[in-house]
């Protein structure tokens, strides 16, 4: 499976490289911003995005919408994470396509379960 990381916390990315790569086996890859999640969805739509509500320079949600504008993201689930930032309904979670929000910290080597759970 493969997954893009859009998040700021650089911590985050080296975490989750192991728990993906080295212990599920996975192909992931880690963003910072918009735009590197732009190029990274214009070479490849990966299975699975996590995504971080409150990233430096923007709002999670306003980066995925415009991300979905461009991409065709239908067969890709997406589950936010936040650090304690603002809680939204489950109703606003399915109106932008989100299958899951996670609250950090969360354990790394449950994410991939978590992420192929119905």
């Amino acid at each position: 499976a493969t997954l893009l990381v859009i998040d700021d916390d650089p911590s985050i990315a080296r975490v989750l490289e192991v728990a993906m790569t080295l212990h599920a086996g996975w192909s992931a890859r880690f963003v910072r911003d918009e735009a590197g999640a732009r190029a990274s969805l214009a070479r490849e739509v990966p299975h699975y995005i996590l995504l971080d509500l409150c990233l430096a320079d923007a709002d999670g949600l306003e980066v995925l919408c415009a991300l979905q504008a461009d991409h065709d993201l239908s067969r890709t689930r997406v589950v936010l994470t936040t650090a304690g930032g603002p809680t939204l309904s489950a109703a606003t979670l399915r109106a932008h396509g989100i299958s899951h929000a996670l609250g950090k910290p969360f354990d790394p080597l449950a994410l991939p379960a978590l992420l192929e759970r119905p």
